[in-house]
């Protein structure tokens, strides 16, 4: 009886007491001191905020490419079997190089028959001339003349037309005579540049419509680049263009030359830019990531790794009489380097912490 006496006062008094909460200790604000040699040792560097761009840009997505006069597709303009093939993709090659060299019975019979025009006209023109002889004379009709007339105009058309196309194949039509037809023609490149593909083979019947080779010329890359036409109203030419390849490990700059005024079939606007630096190793073709530099202003502002950030509190360290302090900042806008500091008034009296902040932070 007398253990269950104490057992229920136990109870009582214990039910009675009000809990007493436990506090959380609060965040150490105490300053950290350092000294001169820990502060070197770290690379800490402590000054006031100066002022740094933030820039306002704009994105875009495109290819490296080069101007249509830099590219070119290599054709036959007639019927041809492939006989060598001279060249092979990837090498360079020079304005006028043969490629590759042709045959076919469709270039004998070209100058067989630019030969049985030439006659023609031949005959023709003397026929003509003779038969104005006889007009004169009054031996022969004018409706004869006339007929004639008209036969020699044919026949030269013909036969200036044939001569034509001799040329288009790069036959000399003055020096084809019945013992010197050419069997064989050769594809030559209409620029400098590189192979970027070879798309025929020996014993392979290339037709004017299938392209032979694809020829680049790499000397003038450029950028071509997508926008949102809502986006695009801000662009203006001259701007600055900063750009990298897929991976990032590849960076150039440019600047706007030409802005398409017509929203593209994939709603976007295409920008032209002018690079920097052409000798940057992207191959033409390579897809880009861009900004576009729209606006920049100079304002208070650190680096954006140097800002510690805690549950929406953003913080860095002030260098006081009593050591490195973290203090709560009021941060503004920022860009992909730097961000706007707006306050408190006492950052910007005093030297902070622009490197290492989250070295002490650690501490």
């Amino acid at each position: 009886m007398k253990y269950l006496s104490i057992a229920i006062l136990h109870f009582i008094f214990f039910s009675c007491t009000k809990p007493t909460a436990v506090e959380q200790p609060p965040e150490n604000r105490s300053a950290i001191q350092l000294t001169p040699e820990q502060v070197d040792y770290n690379d800490l560097q402590v000054g006031k905020i100066s002022r740094n761009s933030i820039r306002s840009y704009v994105t875009a997505t495109g290819l490296l490419d080069v101007p249509p006069n830099y590219r070119a597709s290599v054709h036959t303009m007639i019927n041809g079997y492939i006989k060598l093939v001279e060249v092979l993709p990837g090498e360079e090659i020079e304005r006028g190089q043969v490629l590759a060299t042709l045959s076919h019975p469709d270039i004998v019979n070209l100058q067989k028959d630019f030969l049985a025009a030439q006659a023609l006209k031949t005959k023709l023109d003397i026929e003509l001339d003779r038969k104005s002889k006889l007009l004169k004379d009054q031996i022969t009709s004018d409706v004869d003349f006339q007929s004639l007339k008209s036969d020699v105009v044919t026949a030269n058309a013909t036969f200036n037309a044939i001569r034509s196309q001799l040329k288009m194949i790069d036959i000399d039509p003055d020096r084809i005579t019945n013992n010197s037809i050419v069997k064989t023609i050769s594809l030559s490149s209409p620029i400098s540049g590189m192979v970027s593909e070879v798309n025929i083979h020996v014993g392979k019947l290339l037709t004017p419509e299938q392209e032979a080779f694809f020829i680049i010329d790499p000397t003038h890359k450029h950028l071509e680049l997508d926008v949102f036409p809502d986006a695009a109203s801000r662009l203006s030419i001259g701007q600055v263009i900063y750009f990298e390849n897929v991976s990032g490990v590849v960076t150039g700059e440019g600047v706007i030359y030409l802005i398409n005024p017509n929203v593209s079939d994939k709603q976007t606007v295409k920008v032209h830019g002018h690079l920097t630096d052409e000798n940057v190793p992207l191959k033409i073709g390579d897809f880009v990531k861009a900004k576009i530099i729209v606006d920049s202003d100079s304002v208070f502002a650190v680096a954006n790794n140097e800002i510690i950030h805690a549950q929406n509190r953003h913080f860095m360290f002030a260098s006081t009489e009593q050591g490195f302090e973290k203090i709560e900042i009021i941060l503004g806008r920022k860009d992909d380097q730097f961000t706007e500091i707006l306050g408190p008034e006492l950052i910007f009296e005093t030297e902070v912490v622009l490197k290492g902040n989250y070295y002490l932070n650690g501490i």
